[in-house]
């Protein structure tokens, strides 16, 4: 008999079978030991090839039932066919031998989770449902041992791989309940390590990758040499610019710093300098000569790869398209992929040829991206340590990855403060389990490993890193420039109240033969604002930019934005906190309402950003709203960014490094808690990855808090291609039924779905719906659509009452009054 791994249906539901069960285990344990890094390094677990051979061989031995075959066919549909505990007892049984007695159950764990995701070990499961699984892997171990075509095709596997002379029999598969339940309470308490976290995520990773790439049938990427001297070719060929010289000379001692580089025991940098320096470059520079170094390291040789990480996914277009330009250079294949909730997943796709199954082709090409094959990946914090941090069988799947590679994290101060402690530690496990190689870069470096050495004493005993950029020239590039100044008009005792007393301001400060920047906390105040300028100032050149504008609109305000100020116009942008980081824009002065000091300092990284001629000191006023800014930041942040800009009114940008020192050191004193990361870190010790009780689980990680329940998402067809996306899924895919078809679908809409998407307050939805329920917005399956008819400008008279999409400022939260009309 011929045992199947996977089965394939037809348009016309015909079922054939696409791969043998023999043929998928063994390809699954070749591309577990293929993927394996060599240089892991695990001190309480000595793995060897049954290792790797168990997880591989023995994760689908349960598929060799008949129930699972019938099922294949549709011939069965009971928890018979359910194949991961059998399999999962059949490992631990094998390797259960071993001395170290964690080892075999960890690997039987991974198998048996291998298709959801990971729960807590010590969870207690109700008495029913464990004896409907005990009584079910009875009948799955007498199926099997009666089957004698399954028994030899087992038997074969295991001596060829693994020892001679196996005969398989009932103990093989035998479950024994009490020896597993004190296991999972021991290693969750008594022997409770965070290397039994990280064992787990990466053999699981190993094994669910191996297995869904291989019944895929996707690629299997092979990372490429790069070569190390690309940037350098890059940066001559491109035109000589007023600060090449000085970013030149950052490049330059950056890259110095490979001599001095102990490859075993330096695997942390980071890298603080002021905006505008030419950071991405530099560290690219840095990151694939050292690529290069490693590559050639003799008998602990490898070739890693890259992951470029970033806070958001509006810079991360702009970071692509920068690397796409780089890697013109690079005579051979170089990959570089992105990948994010928008990420078009036909920019990926091949051309395939006409008899190619496009539905099964977007399947694949998803699971590679999604697997990261990719010589240079570039993707969101979210992406990356939500790939770490996590319970969550799609997101650990690429955890593998991160072995050995390069991984770039730019303008880390984005994470919020309550867990710096947490990525500090995690980070530094990774290097010391994992053998990566990490640079931290911004131009407001904070305290990540300060406040994780603070926190986790015992754990960081041992742990340093290396500047590459020493404390002097740190302090040479910062006072190189001359760019800004830091101006604070804060008034903590009468803080602004409205737009119009901010126009009071502006209207003092603000220079008309200058390009301005307004940055401010909220959507409702950066809306006010807006409409105020337009009602006082009779230009065209006011641009608006936030979240309450669809992704596709904000990529045309920024290009757009950034096309008039390349020729001079005096463009003033009212933009909310998503202009601060890696938006390549440059003012003559600007605005910012109080926030982090990092946050400013961002903004001020807008402003005579290439250090204009006749721009000296260009100024950033630092203004404060009544109440916005505490319940968006909290206090802690906001109090401290008044006490350090108290000092005094003007900060230079020569300045900025010990602005910069004097906030951090206030925020990590002694007054700062960092519960939530000493919560998180034990969730992760004690193996706690889904929620049980009060305590902080895994599974509660959330580097940026989840949209609230009052929120609903709306979509604005705003083109002819958003019309297409809105009619693909009214009417392909709400009415599809088949699983994978509707996977399919939303692949192909995903991309421009997303970008034609707002989240907008529920509040707003239900009063449209109350004043005009039949024509501005209607709902499919609890989805809202605006109607096109209701999408132009508001200062069309005619349409005023009708427009729930404004051009200008998107989606319009209240009603307009007459003053703000342009007339």
């Amino acid at each position: 008999m011929v045992f199947y791994s996977h089965t394939k249906k037809d348009k016309d539901g015909n079922i054939s079978p696409i791969k043998e069960l023999e043929v998928h285990l063994k390809n699954v344990q070749k591309e577990i030991i293929r993927n394996y890094h060599s240089f892991i390094s695990f001190e309480n677990f000595n793995l060897d090839n049954n290792v790797f051979n168990a997880i591989g061989l023995f994760h689908d031995l349960g598929k060799y039932t008949t129930f699972f075959q019938d099922y294949l066919f549709e011939k069965y549909k009971g928890d018979l066919k359910k194949h991961s505990f059998i399999s999962a007892n059949f490992t631990f049984n094998f390797l259960n031998n071993r001395q170290n007695d964690l080892e075999p159950y960890l690997i039987y764990y991974c198998i048996k989770h291998h298709h959801i995701n990971l729960t807590t070990p010590s969870k207690k499961l109700n008495k029913t449902y464990m004896l409907i699984l005990t009584d079910n892997l009875k009948n799955q171990i007498q199926d099997i041992l009666l089957d004698n075509d399954a028994k030899k095709e087992i038997e074969n596997l295991v001596n060829l791989y693994c020892k001679k002379d196996f005969k398989l029999c009932d103990n093989c598969f035998h479950y024994d309940e009490k020896f597993i339940k004190r296991i999972s309470i021991h290693i969750c308490n008594q022997r409770a390590s965070i290397e039994n976290y990280f064992f787990i995520i990466y053999f699981f990773s190993l094994l669910i990758s191996s297995d869904k790439i291989d019944a895929a049938e996707a690629s299997k990427y092979q990372i490429h040499q790069i070569n190390p001297d690309l940037v350098n070719q890059f940066i001559s060929a491109k035109q000589n610019k007023s600060l090449e010289n000085i970013r030149n000379k950052a490049k330059s001692e950056i890259e110095d710093k490979l001599s001095e580089i102990d490859y075993f025991k330096d695997r942390i940098f980071t890298l603080t300098a002021p905006t505008g320096i030419g950071k991405t470059l530099s560290v690219m520079n840095f990151a694939l000569k050292l690529k290069d170094k490693i590559s050639k390291n003799g008998k602990y040789s490898y070739n890693p790869q890259i992951i470029y990480c970033l806070p958001f996914i509006n810079i991360i277009e702009q970071t692509y398209q920068e690397f796409e330009n780089l890697l013109k250079f690079e005579n051979k294949k170089v990959e570089i992929l992105k990948h994010h909730q928008y990420s078009d997943i036909f920019s990926m796709l091949n051309k395939m040829s006409e008899n190619q199954d496009e539905e099964e082709e977007l399947s694949k090409k998803m699971l590679e991206v999604e697997d990261w094959q990719s010589d240079i990946i570039i993707t969101t914090f979210v992406q990356f340590f939500h790939s770490v941090i996590s319970n969550r069988n799609k997101m650990l799947k690429k955890f593998y990855r991160i072995a050995g590679s390069i991984i770039i994290l730019d303008e880390i101060q984005n994470i919020k403060a309550e867990y710096w402690p947490l990525i500090g530690l995690t980070l530094y496990y990774l290097t010391k389990f994992f053998n990566c190689k990490i640079i931290l870069m911004t131009a407001t470096q904070p305290l990540i490993f300060e406040t994780a050495k603070k926190e986790f004493k015992d754990e960081l005993n041992e742990f340093s890193y290396k500047e590459l950029l020493n404390t002097k020239e740190k302090e040479f590039f910062f006072k190189s420039f001359n760019r800004t100044k830091i101006v604070s008009l804060i008034d903590k005792k009468n803080p602004l109240k409205d737009a119009d007393e901010f126009y009071k301001i502006f209207s003092k400060k603000w220079n008309s033969s200058k390009s301005c920047l307004i940055v401010v906390n909220t959507i409702k105040r950066s809306l006010e604002i807006f409409n105020k300028l337009k009602n006082e100032i009779k230009t065209n050149k006011i641009y608006y930019l936030s979240t309450n504008i669809v992704p596709i609109h904000r990529k045309y305000v920024i290009r757009r934005v950034k096309q008039l100020l390349k020729i001079k116009e005096k463009v003033i942008l009212v933009s909310t906190q998503c202009i601060e980081a890696g938006v390549d824009l440059d003012f003559g002065m600007g605005f910012r309402d109080i926030g982090p000091i990092d946050s400013i300092i961002q903004v001020a990284g807008r402003i005579n950003r290439n250090d204009r001629q006749g721009y000296l000191n260009s100024p950033l006023y630092v203004i404060n709203f009544a109440y916005n800014s505490e319940r968006i930041y909290g206090k802690i942040l906001i109090n401290t960014t008044i006490e350090v800009l108290n000092g005094k009114k003007e900060f230079y940008e020569n300045d900025y490094l010990e602005l910069i020192k004097n906030y951090y050191n206030l925020i990590t004193g002694e007054r700062t808690s960092f519960q939530e990361s000493r919560d998180l870190y034990k969730a992760m010790k004690h193996l706690r990855f889904s929620k049980e009780d009060q305590e902080l689980s895994i599974e509660d990680f959330k580097l940026i808090d989840d949209l609230r329940t009052d929120y609903v998402d709306v979509f604005v067809p705003l083109t002819k291609k958003a019309d297409r996306t809105l009619d693909t899924y009214l009417n392909d895919f709400l009415p599809c039924k088949d699983f994978n078809k509707r996977r399919n679908i939303f692949i192909k809409i995903k991309s421009d779905f997303n970008m034609y998407k707002l989240s907008v307050p529920l509040k707003l939805i239900k009063e449209i719906l109350q004043e005009s329920p039949s024509i501005n917005v209607h709902i499919e399956n609890k989805f809202y659509s605006i109607n096109k008819t209701y999408i132009g400008l508001i200062n069309n008279k005619i349409n005023l009452e009708k427009i729930l999409y404004d051009y200008l400022t998107g989606f319009c939260r209240e009603k307009i009054k007459p003053e703000h009309l342009i007339l």
